[in-house]
């Protein structure tokens, strides 16, 4: 069976922040745009649905979205809303004071398959946590966004091909590097513990970089999946190591 560090209850909560630090490095300049990326779509699928639209960034984790999507000018997005299982509440506060008019966090607990509306317009972005559901609970997912018909956009950073299986053990390097790019003396020195002292955060890192990508549909299962669902829109666009999945099942 596999598994990922990060979805254990036994893993000391330092240790599951650094490592989830680490992920959070890899996704941005100079390790990768994966971010950039991502945003980059969410502002065209706005344009093209029309209005203004609120995003709400599902498993948001430590928000990166919500920070790079709030940098950016656009008149179609009117708030921006990261919300979570486990609220980061700390990271979601620093968000809001930095853009108040638009980042509304959501601070009450947010299941993946118990998803509510927030307003008649939003956007459901699902980064890099959907491979994290069981096979059966990936159907509950897309049946509770088709049900509340919300426009969804659904990434990964990595894809399920031999090329990603062997860059995601490249990624002990940003696990090596992380403590110099940590922004306080606390954040040093437990990265410091954790990736040098006793070096298993870089190490479960790959792993679970490993085990992600085998998790990830592929490009043919996703069209499997979507053609047993009357979907308004479907479409799966990929990059070397990025895949992003766009269903909308709004009223015609």
């Amino acid at each position: 069976m596999l598994f990922e560090f990060t979805d254990q209850n036994f893993l000391p909560q330092s240790l599951r922040a650094v490592i989830l630090g680490i992920l959070s490095l890899a996704k941005r300049p100079p390790f990768g745009n994966y971010n950039r990326f991502v945003v980059d779509r969410i502002l065209r699928l706005s344009a093209e649905i029309g209005g203004r639209v609120t995003v709400i960034e599902l498993a948001a984790g430590d928000a990166p979205l919500t920070e790079e999507l709030s940098s950016r000018e656009s008149d179609e997005i009117s708030a921006i809303i990261p919300c979570d299982l486990r609220p980061n509440i700390e990271r979601f506060n620093y968000l809001a004071g930095k853009n108040s008019e638009r980042v509304k966090p959501e601070y009450a607990s947010s299941d993946l398959l118990d998803l509510k509306p927030f307003t008649k317009n939003d956007l459901y972005v699902c980064s890099t946590a959907f491979h994290h559901l069981t096979p059966a609970q990936k159907q509950v997912f897309l049946s509770i966004i088709k049900a509340l018909k919300r426009p969804t956009l659904i990434c990964e950073s990595l894809r399920h091909n031999l090329l990603n299986h062997l860059f995601a053990l490249f990624g002990f390097v940003p696990g090596f590097l992380y403590p110099l790019f940590c922004s306080t003396k606390r954040q040093f020195f437990t990265s410091a513990f954790w990736c040098w002292l006793v070096p298993v955060a870089p190490l479960m890192f790959c792993w679970d970089g490993l085990v992600s990508s085998l998790r990830i549909w592929t490009e043919k299962r996703w069209q499997e999946e979507l053609q047993k669902l009357d979907w308004l829109d479907t479409r799966i666009e990929s990059s070397a190591f990025s895949q992003f999945v766009w269903v909308n099942c709004r009223d015609s």
